[in-house]
């Protein structure tokens, strides 16, 4: 009997610890834990140089890397720090939230925009997003001279939008923007494959950007290539949910608003954001 305890002890002791290993790739794949995936370039050319896991003690906002870009009125949502938060679980959180200020209803969003600039590269992020219509997030990349000069995105630099994440469709859209927002404005947008993007389950988004062009990913899959209006100048990363009431991008505005800071359910999280640069 003695020997049988002992025989049967190892089998035990695995089958409890292959149920562990199972209940946590469970968890990872809801969201519930951080990704455990080790920091390593997928192409072995590019070297890891920045990175931010949102795990900075006391859980704020490491400043040192991000500051709150545009404060105030924007669209129809004003940018506000109170929005940007890092959860218990290592998250960067935007909260979409309503509130009421001296009688007028104000949506507040936020975004944050890093201090450096960088130049060519592999960009990613891990993201959940769960945003309701009105709201949406992206993770972009920002020329701090874009449309100067108009016609020349080599020296004015381009808005790099890695991803934006609508609440109208489970697509994931990235664009190039170039030659400013006003009367040169131009555009090339594609939309890929439907991932229910704004359901709350986490997708790496990233792009690759050299002096030949682009190349875009969504879970390591590329997804779209384009020569369109590269940019040959250093530009920085933003994070951001934004606030937009129309029937053509984000949708309508809930006519209660989006609840409270406490209350809503219009949140995006970004687990960790990577920049690997060419060696």
């Amino acid at each position: 009997m003695i020997r049988g305890r002992q025989l049967w002890l190892p089998v035990i002791i695995c089958s409890i610890l292959a149920t562990a290993c199972t209940k946590r790739v469970l968890l990872v794949k809801s969201g519930k834990v951080k990704d455990p995936t080790p920091v390593l370039p997928v192409d072995s050319s590019y070297k890891l140089e920045w990175e931010d896991n949102f795990d900075t003690p006391g859980g704020n906002l490491d400043l040192s890397k991000w500051f709150h870009r545009a404060p105030g009125p924007r669209r129809d949502g004003f940018n506000n720090s109170e929005s940007v938060s890092i959860d218990k679980d290592g998250n960067m959180v935007i909260t979409t939230f309503s509130d009421t200020i001296g009688g007028v209803v104000r949506h507040s969003s936020g975004m944050i925009a890093t201090h450096t600039n960088f130049l060519y590269g592999k960009f990613e992020a891990r993201v959940s997003v769960k945003n309701r219509p009105g709201a949406w997030f992206a993770f972009w990349i920002q020329s701090p001279t874009i449309g100067n000069p108009v016609g020349n995105t080599a020296v004015a630099g381009t808005e790099i939008d890695v991803v934006e994440v609508k609440p109208t469709t489970g697509r994931p859209v990235h664009s190039l923007v170039w030659d400013g927002y006003g009367p040169f404005y131009k555009v090339s947008q594609f939309a890929s494959a439907d991932i229910n993007a704004n359901n709350g389950d986490y997708h790496v988004y990233g792009v690759e950007w050299t002096a030949l062009g682009y190349k875009y990913y969504v879970d390591d899959k590329l997804v779209w290539e384009t020569t369109a209006a590269i940019s040959k100048r250093p530009q920085f990363v933003i994070l951001s949910c934004e606030v937009w009431h129309n029937d053509t991008w984000a949708g309508r505005i809930p006519a209660n608003g989006f609840g409270s800071k406490q209350r809503s359910t219009s949140i995006a999280k970004v687990d960790w954001v990577r920049y690997y640069r060419y060696k």
